[in-house]
């Protein structure tokens, strides 16, 4: 592809034409859904895994909705991984993985490469699937109610949800790179709209509150100090 950019339609037709059917159409449909796990998972860490000062932001502005996000998040993580690396089948009903790709191509050294990055990255996602079948998607009894038998989930953590993304996106690179495609991007380069921004308003608006009580506290205060505005 040129340098310029290329709609949605564009870059799937240009990889339909390198790649061929159904290859093309199933890579750049898995290529989207790699992005978006991409976008979620970079999200989570900007607001819970690069400072502790980010996080007594969010403790120190409305703790029990950002405990809800970051819960939300985090499962929907663990739900995204175990979709993207289940079987290609179920019960008859084709899924949209990874491991549709090895079979659909043509070069057999290229497929077998690719089903070695394919293996190597559902090593690394037993503890997602854990999750999913039973905390996630379905709750095992013996953990809900805290039985002796109960078998501890799998560990799960911030470096093993990185590594198993980075080994996913590697699958991807792989099949790209084989079709005379360049290097493959993820991640959206900066953000306007997310985490950092939510955080800086929010640090924003709790200087602006103490602020406010001072006002209150030595008898400067403003009417909009007293009766905020409703939102």
């Amino acid at each position: 592809m040129s340098g310029r950019n290329f709609t949605a339609e564009e870059a799937k037709a240009e990889r339909v034409r390198r790649m061929g059917e159904p290859l093309g159409v199933v890579f750049d449909a898995l290529w989207q859904d790699v992005v978006w796990l991409h976008v979620k998972w970079e999200e989570y860490v900007e607001l819970y895994g690069k400072r502790q000062s980010r996080v007594e932001i969010l403790n120190r502005s409305a703790p029990l909705f950002f405990r809800v996000v970051q819960d939300v998040l985090w499962a929907d993580t663990l739900l995204h991984i175990a979709r993207l690396t289940d079987e290609p089948n179920s019960y008859g009903k084709p899924k949209l993985t990874i491991k549709t790709l090895p079979p659909l191509i043509a070069d057999y050294n290229g497929r077998a490469t690719v089903n070695k990055l394919v293996n190597a990255a559902l090593l690394t996602t037993a503890f997602a699937r854990d999750w999913r079948n039973r905390w996630i998607a379905h709750t095992d009894l013996a953990l809900a109610t805290e039985r002796a038998s109960a078998v501890p989930l799998e560990g799960a953590s911030r470096l093993k949800v990185k590594d198993t993304v980075a080994a996913i996106a590697d699958v991807l690179r792989e099949v790209e790179r084989q079709h005379g495609g360049g290097d493959l991007m993820f991640s959206p380069v900066g953000s306007a709209t997310g985490g950092e921004r939510l955080l800086r308003l929010v640090d924003a608006g709790l200087k602006a509150e103490a602020e406010r009580f001072e006002r209150r506290r030595n008898g400067t205060a403003q009417r909009e100090d007293w009766e905020p505005p409703e939102i």
